[in-house]
């Protein structure tokens, strides 16, 4: 495994101490490392060896063998195209709610990966980890008490703009039972990586209504985050990753192999614990 953490170029080499990536063995990530996070004391948290080789080998070989078909988040909104698998929330967007259509969806991609996966399944593996690290088990969360998806597979190998992830701003604060969260994750761990490229950054910089003129699509224009303080982070097979989405990330893009992951949002809200969506 190989991890890069030198700043972007154009960015701040100093900047805000608490802005740094803090790296864990699977078996010494814990409550403390989430909390972090959520409290703005570390940038990133990456986790070694979260998913175990022989997991992340059986999970692929049964992909490579078209156990799932993957198809694309909508491309009139998400270019470069990315492949996944699982219903993305923002494809299914009706004003302040999903629409009806994603319900089904969920429901229907839960019991195909159950039925293709079984025990080989990177998400049960993910939750798994994330429970030991927390204590009690991340729910997912809820509109009128059904429950959202979560657990997205996700092979990004084109990269992705610069972009944020607040439900909050997407959906306003009436989307999950219980209310808004405070606080937004995204986790992200890799079942395969490619040889070159595929690094991660994360800036500390978060959306402002000046940005509009940037917009590009989902993302924006990298003039964004110009000078900007800036972590980069590359993880291996079996690594994961956890950073606040509301800051701005953006992918590289890679090549030499497929790049795909399980990939959520964890929120932490006033009346609830952790929840999950993807």
């Amino acid at each position: 495994m190989q991890v890069n953490t030198d700043p972007a170029p154009g960015s701040l080499h100093g900047g805000d101490e608490y802005f740094r990536t803090r790296f864990v063995e699977a078996d010494r990530f814990d409550r403390g490392d989430i909390c972090a996070l959520l409290s703005g004391t570390v940038a990133a948290v990456g986790i070694r060896r979260l998913l175990s080789p022989l997991l992340c080998a059986e999970a692929m070989a049964r992909l490579d063998a078209g156990a799932l078909a993957l198809d694309s988040y909508d491309r009139r909104r998400v270019h470069p195209p990315v492949a996944r698998f699982g219903p993305a929330l923002n494809d299914f967007r009706e004003g302040d709610r999903p629409a009806a259509a994603y319900w089904t969806q969920a429901r229907r991609a839960r019991q195909v990966r159950r039925a293709a996966l079984g025990r080989v399944d990177p998400f049960g593996a993910a939750v798994a980890g994330l429970t030991r690290a927390w204590g009690r088990p991340p729910a997912p969360a809820r509109n009128q008490g059904r429950p959202f998806f979560a657990g997205t597979l996700r092979e990004i190998n084109d990269g992705a703009l610069v972009h944020c992830d607040d439900v909050l701003r997407e959906y306003g604060p009436h989307l999950f039972d219980g209310g808004p969260p405070i606080a937004q994750l995204a986790f992200n761990a890799w079942i395969s990586t490619a040889p070159e490229g595929g690094t991660t950054r994360v800036w500390r910089r978060r959306w402002r209504p000046g940005d509009a003129p940037l917009r590009k699509g989902y993302g924006f224009d990298e003039r964004v985050v110009a000078g900007e303080q800036c972590v980069e982070v590359a993880m291996g097979r079996g690594d994961a990753l956890l950073f606040d989405s509301r800051n701005f990330h953006a992918v590289d893009p890679s090549t030499g192999g497929r790049r795909l992951a399980v990939a959520f949002f964890l929120g932490f809200g006033c009346r609830s614990d952790l929840v999950m969506w993807s």
